[in-house]
């Protein structure tokens, strides 16, 4: 019940040997609403079929999956980022970004307000990567002329392996598309996940527990 109203991702690991576990990461949703849910209604129908080991394989479009990265990427702002996440829309813009269908990504993004995050994966797989990136392409997703200095202040190549958790802060606040939507997120976080989200999994627990151990109503317990 918990996973169902309040996680997207839960994670399932199986030892192989001594010095090897696989991690299979099972996601409900591409990635949690901060604060709205991503809305991509032509998710399922981009897919494509691949042939691995002569095992055939669905894969989201190339589009999909780079706006699932640099959605990725944006859930990694409260510690250092991740370079591995970057190196990712790196190649993936090396491979795919003359036949990417750039309206479809930039439409997407537009509704689902994340033109930040986009802009900002770009911008940094092309500043610490040099992902093959035109300006023109930079320049269609580039927010106001403030946040673009300050993106660029936070993260560069000169900094990126110093970088600060206040400087993950204010990306965290940046990537917002309106003030609005950061003022939204933190309800969210604050209020939503520390206690409500908190009390519903602490009377799972309880009613489990009663229900294993006691022949009682648990349902007035975990109220008390």
């Amino acid at each position: 019940d918990y996973i169902q109203k309040y996680q997207t991702t839960f994670g399932f690991i199986k030892s192989i040997s001594p010095n090897l576990s696989l991690y299979i990461d099972l996601h409900r949703a591409l990635i949690p609403s901060r604060p709205y849910k991503i809305n991509l209604p032509q998710l399922w129908k981009k897919t494509q079929e691949k042939s691995i080991d002569g095992q055939k394989i669905t894969f989201l479009s190339s589009e999909d999956t780079l706006l699932f990265l640099a959605l990725h990427l944006r859930g990694h702002m409260r510690q250092p980022l991740l370079l591995k996440s970057i190196c990712d829309i790196a190649e993936l813009l090396n491979i795919f970004v003359n036949i990417l269908d750039w309206e479809y990504i930039q439409i997407a993004a537009r509704k689902n307000r994340i033109l930040n995050n986009i802009y900002f994966a770009i911008y940094a797989s092309k500043e610490l990567l040099n992902a093959s990136v035109s300006r023109e392409l930079l320049h269609r997703f580039k927010p106001g002329i403030l946040k673009d200095k300050l993106m660029h202040l936070c993260i560069n190549r000169y900094n990126f392996l110093k970088a600060r958790i206040w400087q993950g802060f204010i990306l965290r606040f940046l990537l917002f598309d309106r003030i609005i939507d950061f003022l939204l997120y933190l309800w969210q976080a604050s209020f939503l996940e520390r206690f409500i989200a908190r009390k519903d999994f602490r009377k799972i627990l309880i009613r489990r527990i009663i229900k294993r151990n006691v022949n009682t109503n648990a349902n007035d317990i975990a109220k008390k």
